[in-house]
C-alpha cells in the first residue's frame, strides 16, 4: 500500500489445518454518495478510491464490513451554506450501502458533533454484535474522529485498526488542497498500455505533468524546465489548483507547453498513452513528504508510461528500479534528466514502463492488499478467537 501506515501488516498466515472465522467488521470514512459531493471543495478523490479500494479488497479476501458509516464531504459554514450533514441510508459512488451520521457543520461544532455520532453509531453497532469478535477499521484520525472511534471501541470492548495516509508533519507548507488530486487505482490500468509510436506519429518528445497544480507538486519546476530544453519537446499539463492560471500563461507564452485543464477519466488514460514521460515532481525541501502516501506516484507506474520522480518518502527504496530518478530539485536539473532520458534508446524507456506497470498491476493490486490485511486481521489482531479447527467450524 505504498507508505499508508495500517500498523503492523504482516504477511501470510501459516499453512495448516485451522479454518478462519472472521470478526464483524464496522469501517468508519468521509465517504461521497452523490455527484454533488464529486463536485464540492471537500471531495477528496483519493481519499475516496483508497476507501472504495480498501473495503472491495477486504471484501474479496472474506472480510466485508457489515456496516459502512460515514460522514458527508462537505466544507463547514460558511464555505457551504449547509448547517447539518446529510444523515441516513446511501450509496457510495462505488455502489456500497453506507450510513451516513448528523453533524452540524459549524467549526469546531462539526469534530465533536462528528465525533459524538460516530462513537453512538458504534456503540449500537457493537450492542447487537455482542458476543462476537468486533473490529471497526477507520480511515484517518482528523475526520472521521479517530478519538471517538478509539472512545467507542475502547468502552465497548472493540478491537481497532486504523489507516493514515500523508502525515503531515507540523510546521510544513500545506495548503487544503493537497487532497485534491486526481489519483486511481492500479486495477484501471490492466487494459491500458502506453503507445510507443506515438513519439514517431508527433515529432516532439512529450512530457506530462497530470494531478493538482500546487507548488508542492513541483508545477513551477516543470513550466521553467522548458525554458532550458531546445525545441523538440512539449509539455502537456492536466488537473486544477492555484497555479494553473500560471500554466494558462505559460501556455500562451509558449507553444510547446500545453494546457488540458482537469480531465475525464477516459481522457487522462489517453494522455498517459501518449506521452514519452511522466513527471512526479512532488518537492522535498519545502515540506517532509517521508510519510505521505504516494498514491499519484503509483497511479503513474501502472500506465506502463516511463516516469521521472523526485526522491520523496522512500520512493528510491521501493520503486528505484521503475523509473528514473531526480535528484536535485531545479528546473535546470529537470531539463538535464529529461534530456538524458530522451537521449536514450526507445526500447529500453519503454521496457522500464512495463517492467513498472508490471509490478503494479501484480502487487499494488487492491485484491492483493486486501488479502494482506485480511492475513494480518485473521492472524494478529484475533488469534484465540479465529484460530479453531475445521471440525469446530462446522459443529458452530
Amino acid at each position: 500500500m505504498g507508505s499508508s501506515r495500517v500498523e503492523r501488516l504482516t504477511g501470510p498466515a501459516p499453512v495448516g489445518s485451522t479454518t478462519s472465522v472472521g470478526p464483524v467488521i464496522a469501517f468508519v470514512g468521509v465517504l461521497a454518495t452523490t455527484d454533488a459531493d464529486i463536485a464540492g471543495a471537500a471531495f477528496n478523490r483519493a481519499g475516496q478510491m483508497f476507501v472504495e479500494g480498501l473495503l472491495n479488497g477486504l471484501s474479496a479476501a472474506g472480510l466485508a464490513p457489515n456496516i459502512v458509516l460515514g460522514i458527508e464531504p462537505i466544507p463547514a459554514f460558511p464555505r457551504s451554506t449547509r448547517l447539518v450533514g446529510r444523515a441516513g441510508r446511501f450509496t457510495t459512488l462505488g455502489g456500497r450501502p453506507v450510513r451516513l451520521v448528523p453533524f452540524l457543520n459549524v467549526q469546531p461544532l462539526k469534530w465533536l458533533t462528528a465525533g459524538i455520532a460516530v462513537s453512538i453509531a458504534l456503540a449500537g453497532w457493537a450492542w447487537r454484535h455482542r458476543g462476537r469478535p468486533r473490529l471497526v477499521h477507520c480511515f484517518n484520525i482528523s475526520m472521521p474522529p479517530g478519538l471517538f472511534v478509539w472512545l467507542a471501541a475502547r468502552l465497548t470492548g472493540t478491537k481497532t485498526l486504523v489507516s493514515v495516509n500523508d502525515v503531515v508533519t507540523p510546521g510544513g507548507i500545506v495548503p487544503h488542497t493537497l487532497f485534491l488530486k486526481m489519483d486511481l487505482s492500479p486495477e484501471f490500468f490492466e487494459d491500458v498500455a502506453p503507445d510507443p509510436s506515438a513519439a514517431r506519429e508527433r515529432g516532439r518528445f512529450r512530457i506530462v505533468l497530470a494531478g493538482s497544480l500546487e507548488s508542492f507538486n513541483g508545477v513551477e519546476l516543470a513550466l521553467e524546465s522548458m525554458s532550458h530544453l531546445p525545441d523538440g519537446y512539449e509539455l502537456v499539463v492536466a488537473g486544477k489548483g492555484t497555479i494553473a492560471p500560471a500554466v494558462e500563461d505559460a501556455a500562451a507564452r509558449d507553444d510547446r507547453i500545453v494546457y488540458r485543464g482537469l480531465l475525464e477519466f477516459d481522457q487522462l488514460l489517453e494522455l498517459y498513452r501518449s506521452a514519452d514521460l511522466l513527471l512526479n515532481l512532488r518537492v522535498t525541501r519545502a515540506i517532509d513528504t517521508r510519510y505521505f502516501f504516494p498514491s499519484k506516484l503509483m497511479e503513474l507506474l501502472a500506465s506502463g508510461t516511463p516516469v521521472l520522480s523526485t526522491c520523496t518518502g522512500h520512493v528510491e527504496e521501493e520503486y528505484g528500479g521503475m523509473l528514473y530518478l531526480l535528484r536535485e530539485e531545479t528546473a535546470g536539473a529537470v531539463a538535464d534528466r529529461v534530456l538524458q532520458i530522451a537521449g536514450m534508446p526507445a526500447k529500453e524507456r519503454h521496457a522500464l514502463g512495463v517492467k513498472a506497470r508490471g509490478f503494479m498491476l501484480t502487487e499494488k493490486s487492491w485484491k492483493k492488499q486486501g488479502e494482506r490485511l485480511a492475513e494480518y486481521i485473521r492472524t494478529e489482531m484475533f488469534p484465540p478467537a479465529l484460530a479453531v479447527t475445521q471440525r469446530e467450524a462446522a459443529h458452530r
